[in-house]
């Protein structure tokens, strides 16, 4: 798998979490937190459940916890409520955390040169408030949350721009961003997030900043 390069690029997919922002340590504390208070003796093993399944979106990572690793009858009411608690504990820090490196120049460049989207597996109402909250709507021609599934984001802006999927490229940090692209057989490049992609033969840099040089 090769990056596009030149007139052959005709759109960016951004992954947010770990891409353009540092959240991922956010989000892992938080979920840390709300098990370690509310399921003291099964922290282990559902923080691996949340690692291994990183890219699924929060309510439906929930509901997998309740009805398939706690058994727990009539559970919704308690899935919408870790909802809840994991929303408040992340909001205001996923506003206030770091960039990632390079990842406002990479914006600020590309987006005077080419469509800019974003996909992301926070639910739309949560990275909408982040997004104004940060100022960032206006470097993206869109910004999809959950429950849109990736692929489907990207197989709509293709057919939105009415152009093929090797001149989109879909920039992400887990292999579940990476197993995205295959799906809809656009080119990837990975970010040193949640995955170095050792094991994928896949472009793939510490940052944006080093994305940003090998795309120019």
């Amino acid at each position: 798998m090769t990056l596009p390069k030149g007139n052959d690029l005709k759109v960016l997919i951004l992954d947010f979490d770990g891409v353009v922002i540092l959240s991922n340590d956010i989000k892992d504390e938080a979920f840390r937190a709300i098990f370690s208070r509310r399921f003291p003796t099964r922290v282990s093993d559902l923080m691996s459940y949340h690692l291994v399944h990183n890219a699924i979106p929060r309510r439906e990572k929930f509901h997998h916890v309740v009805h398939e690793m706690l058994r727990d009858p009539g559970g919704e009411v308690l899935v919408e409520d870790l909802t809840r608690e994991f929303e408040k504990l992340t909001r205001q820090a996923l506003i206030d955390c770091a960039y990632g490196n390079g990842a406002l120049e990479f914006l600020e460049f590309w987006t005077g040169r080419l469509p800019v989207y974003l996909s992301s597996a926070t639910p739309q109402a949560d990275l909408d408030l982040v997004i104004d909250g940060r100022g960032l709507r206006k470097y993206f021609r869109g910004v999809f949350g959950a429950p849109e599934r990736k692929t489907k984001v990207i197989r709509g802006i293709l057919a939105e721009l009415r152009i093929p999927g090797a001149a989109c490229l879909f920039v992400g940090d887990s292999p579940e961003d990476l197993h995205a692209a295959k799906e809809v057989n656009v080119p990837f490049a990975g970010i040193h997030g949640k995955s170095e992609f050792k094991t994928e033969p896949v472009p793939n840099f510490p940052d944006l900043a080093g994305l940003d040089r090998a795309l120019r």
